[in-house]
């Protein structure tokens, strides 16, 4: 995976220049069984942002803008160790700084997708095989605390699919089953453990 990654700041109606700081790196990710993977991270690069954004936080900000410069990460492969799509354990190598355990935290946060809604706070719609359909609220531990998550899922329809066929990669995966969208919006405004 091409990894993107972006935290800005700005001084909000004042101004529309945003300052901060833009990562971006390579991830691999590989299943060693149902519950276990192996990942990396590598060929990091990171660019301080000080620009004008007409369009606020979601304005693309490409490379060509950018003075990027390596991120001496160790490049070491980490275990994540997951149960029902939720990560459990995150197992680093000992020599791997606090910062850089960090940014791995934040990189495969994004991973984690509750499908079954084990954390599930307030319930609107629980995923079962006959409605596929779910829309519930969950309580998330990641790098910036545990805070609550918003899920809707459901299935792509073939119409979406052959719209946007670069959403299913891997057509065949599906077998008998079905392709499905999982939106997950995360509510930093409501947390029950917030870093600073």
């Amino acid at each position: 995976y091409l990894v993107r990654s972006r935290t800005l700041t700005s001084l909000g109606d004042l101004s529309d220049v945003h300052t901060g700081i833009l990562i971006k790196a390579l991830l691999t990710v590989q299943a060693k069984d149902s519950n276990v993977l192996a990942a990396k991270v590598w060929n990091g690069q990171y660019a301080r942002v000080q620009q004008s954004m007409p369009d606020g936080w979601e304005t693309e900000i490409s490379d060509q803008m950018l003075e990027l410069r390596d991120l001496p990460i160790s490049g070491k492969p980490f275990q994540i160790r997951m149960k029902h799509g939720l990560i459990r354990d995150l197992i680093v190598d000992r020599d791997v700084p606090t910062w850089e355990v960090n940014i791995l935290k934040s990189i495969v946060g994004q991973l984690q997708v509750d499908t079954q809604g084990e954390n599930a706070v307030k319930v609107v719609q629980v995923p079962t095989d006959d409605e596929p359909y779910a829309s519930f609220k969950a309580m998330e531990d990641s790098v910036g605390g545990k805070c609550e998550v918003l899920y809707d899922i459901a299935p792509l329809s073939d119409f979406v699919i052959h719209r946007s066929p670069e959403l299913v990669p891997m057509p065949t995966l599906k077998g008998d089953g079905r392709h499905m969208e999982v939106i997950k919006i995360k509510n930093f405004d409501n947390c029950d453990q917030r870093i600073n």
